[in-house]
């Protein structure tokens, strides 16, 4: 009688351990179908494997209850690699690499943007445009204007810290998400702006920091006025000039 008493309290002990590990795996699947961008989360599953090899080695678990939990693992890592493989077309620009519009704005930006506003660090806006991209397309070809795009994709992922953005928000038109203040932003501007010349490419921005509870489309059109501005010849030397000119 005692030993069936013991049976059954082992078999409650590894039923409930195995109802752990799948807790923790289906929660942490559905958390990275919401920060799949981070592709930082395969970590946690060999966390999770050792843990399992560990506890049946002593003896806490049987092999065959081991074996079943190890299944499912696998399951949801061959689910999570299909539908991330799936993923990152909607989440990368196919020609620069950099972030989809789409995406960023719907999956990402309300991310920083409530983290500003709790944390109170700032957010700039820049609004990049390549100069006389059409004209250059219409004389060398696309295959060529693809090949500058994908060099301008190339300089801005490269001039920007791990925790700043950058977005191809259409055509020749790119959008940088920085954290930092405008007069930050506009160094970081100056060192792409320079790079870009040193690879025969010439650009316009605009600069506009966002103010907490301020709607985003009115952060990015300020943004995008001061860089048609610069294009045209108007402020040219620098983007930060008095809001109140601009709103």
């Amino acid at each position: 009688m005692e030993m069936k008493d013991n049976r059954r309290e082992q078999l409650m002990i590894e039923r409930i351990i195995l109802a752990t590990i799948l807790v923790v795996l289906g929660f942490h699947a559905l958390r990275t179908t919401r920060r799949l961008a981070q592709e930082r989360y395969y970590k946690l599953y060999f966390s999770i494997a050792a843990c399992s090899l560990t506890i049946v080695s002593i003896g806490i678990i049987t092999a065959n209850w081991w074996l079943l939990a190890i299944a499912i693992f696998v399951g949801f890592i061959s689910i999570e690699g299909i539908s991330l493989i799936g993923r990152k077309v909607s989440i990368r620009d196919f020609l620069t690499g950099l972030y989809r519009k789409e995406f960023f704005f719907r999956e990402l930006l309300p991310i920083e943007l409530a983290g500003a506003k709790r944390m109170n660090f700032p957010i700039s806006f820049v609004m990049i445009d390549i100069d006389n991209f059409k004209e250059y397309n219409d004389k060398y070809g696309h295959v060529q204007g693809d090949k500058l795009l994908q060099k301008m994709g190339k300089i801005l992922k490269e001039s920007i810290r791990e925790s700043d953005f950058a977005i191809r928000y259409g055509g020749d038109e790119f959008l940088l998400i920085l954290i930092c203040d405008e007069e930050e932003a506009e160094e970081v501007i100056k060192r792409i702006t320079n790079a870009a010349k040193r690879e025969g490419i010439f650009i316009s921005y605009g600069i506009s920091q966002w103010k907490p509870g301020e709607d985003i489309e009115k952060t990015i059109e300020r943004a995008d006025r001061r860089m048609y501005k610069m294009k045209y010849g108007t402020k040219a030397t620098s983007n930060l000039f008095d809001d109140y000119q601009m709103t």
